[in-house]
């Protein structure tokens, strides 16, 4: 990465060029797993949801509802954003 006084800083990555996309596409990559947003970026973590209960055809319940868990939502859209 750039030199610079915060390496987790944005500002620490080099601009984009049309002659820096690998230099530029490392960094960021390194950047965004450094302040934990690349698992994100690549849609590996999924935002936070309710689940239903679901039965079988005699309705026996097959799996139990579970609930939304508005933290991890809240923090889930923090990063999204």
């Amino acid at each position: 990465m750039a030199s610079s006084k915060d390496p987790a800083s944005i500002s620490s990555i080099l601009l984009l060029t049309s002659v820096n996309y690998c230099l530029w596409a490392d960094n960021m990559k390194s950047w965004l797993q450094l302040n934990g947003l690349w698992c994100l970026v690549l849609g590996q973590e999924k935002k936070p949801a309710a689940k239903p209960e679901i039965k079988d055809s005699k309705g026996a319940v097959v799996s139990k509802a579970v609930a939304l868990d508005k933290d991890k939502l809240e923090k889930w859209e923090i990063k999204a954003e």
